[in-house]
């Protein structure tokens, strides 16, 4: 369902970039540039779901990529709940 993968990404990459703010305020350079990378790739991603044709390998790849870039940064900075599975920020990591 490219549409609606489409639709999420546009949230997502909206979510997503409005955190920079977040970190930047927390002088947290390293995390700025974990989701400038993430946002590229949701770029990235965006023009492979928005070209005339689309191939579904290059949007996986894309996808996964975009996945890894996210992953790097909740590696260090997030932790899921094991019940509900929501992330949220790392104790004593943000004040």
């Amino acid at each position: 369902d490219y549409d609606g993968a489409k639709s999420q990404l546009t949230r997502t990459r909206e979510l997503l970039a409005t955190t920079i703010t977040f970190w930047r305020d927390r002088q947290r350079d390293d995390a700025v540039q974990m989701l400038r990378t993430a946002v590229g790739k949701l770029d990235e991603l965006d023009a492979a779901l928005s070209a005339g044709k689309i191939d579904p390998a290059s949007v996986k790849a894309i996808a996964t990529q975009a996945g890894a870039a996210c992953q790097s940064c909740h590696a260090i900075y997030r932790e899921q709940d094991p019940i509900t599975k929501a992330y949220r920020l790392k104790a004593g990591l943000v004040h």
